[in-house]
């Protein structure tokens, strides 16, 4: 599956032992204007890779928005593989980090405002010490209304769900979409991981001014990992001929960006869990360099580049951001470096 677009910039896609919200010093905050009464929480879990989860992040806060209910924000995966062949079985479900490893929990909670209340639980126990009775709900994929939820959660003091992926109905998501953006806006991503971001963005802009164009770029999101071609064999054998859309566009990159008419002098961003072997490799990627510069997270750290040139050198050379890139990608995991 094949995601692309224009781009000058990413967008952004983004503590506490207590059940009382904490602010940036420790201290904690009023009570939460959504909640002057008796508290009631939702706590919920996370699965599958980076985007995976933050959509079931935002579905759980659009619940606890329509429940009147503290979002108790929990750890995250550091690794979301599934292995197809196992019924989708996570290949790495022990392997959690604090939420606040992704996200700035305090900056989060800032622009959330009067939206939700948050707190994070950052072992997963937070409200097991509180004595409160835990009532188990099944959400994982469930596709329900928010007004299911706010019947049947009723007035139990603390409601723990699945993974929250695909809990809220289309529908009811789509219809909340003025709500939904403003849950996913609010999201602000860690330090390490922004700072991350910018260097790419920062050594983008050079490379695209020293091919001659404004200073903006092309971001692909180019799903061809293992894991999602294992998932493609089983979903194509599972569907008619004609909506065997899996791997839609991956081999002729080069005719759609063309038809597209992407700027042949901005620089393409492949964000891709790939080796510069694999990248290279890739037939529809070896098409699309003959057009345009392409490149990936390890091309512009200044460790490996799809293919070298001067220009490419004096940039990795002459930008501070190199080293800031370098230091960053060292050793991260296969979630950080999909949210970087």
């Amino acid at each position: 599956m094949l995601i692309f677009a224009m781009a000058a910039g990413f967008m952004a896609w983004g503590t506490g032992g207590n059940l009382q919200p904490e602010a940036a010093d420790g201290s904690v905050l009023d009570v939460h204007p959504r909640q002057q009464g008796a508290k009631r929480y939702l706590s919920f879990e996370l699965c599958g890779g980076i985007t995976n989860q933050r959509l079931g992040l935002l579905d759980a806060l659009l619940i606890a928005h329509a429940t009147d209910r503290v979002a108790i924000l929990p750890p995250m995966l550091l690794n979301g593989t599934q292995d197809a062949r196992r019924s989708y079985q996570m290949d790495h479900a022990d392997e959690r980090v604090p939420f606040r490893k992704f996200f700035d929990v305090p900056a989060t909670r800032k622009k959330l405002g009067s939206l939700v209340a948050i707190i994070e639980d950052d072992s997963g126990v937070v409200l097991d010490e509180s004595g409160l009775p835990r009532t188990q709900f099944a959400a994982h994929e469930q596709g329900k209304p928010l007004s299911y939820y706010s019947s049947s959660f009723g007035d139990a003091p603390w409601i723990h769900m699945d993974c929250a992926y695909g809990a809220v109905d289309r529908a009811d998501r789509a219809e909340k979409r003025e709500l939904f953006w403003k849950l996913e806006q609010a999201l602000v991503p860690s330090q390490h991981i922004s700072d991350a971001a910018e260097a790419i963005k920062e050594l983008l802009r050079a490379r695209s001014k020293a091919a001659g164009a404004d200073g903006g770029y092309t971001a692909l999101h180019l799903r061809v990992e293992p894991d999602w071609v294992e998932h493609c064999k089983l979903w194509d054998a599972t569907q008619p001929e004609a909506e065997r859309n899996c791997m839609t566009n991956s081999l002729i990159l080069d005719r759609v960006f063309l038809i597209e008419r992407v700027p042949e002098k901005r620089p393409v961003f492949v964000a891709a869990e790939l080796t510069r072997d694999e990248l290279i490799a890739h037939p529809g990627v070896q098409r699309l360099s003959q057009i345009y510069g392409v490149t990936s997270k390890k091309g512009l750290s200044g460790l490996q580049t799809v293919y070298g040139s001067q220009n490419d050198t004096a940039l990795r050379s002459a930008s501070g951001a190199v080293e800031r890139l370098r230091i960053a990608l060292r050793g991260a995991e296969r979630e950080i470096a999909a949210a970087i």
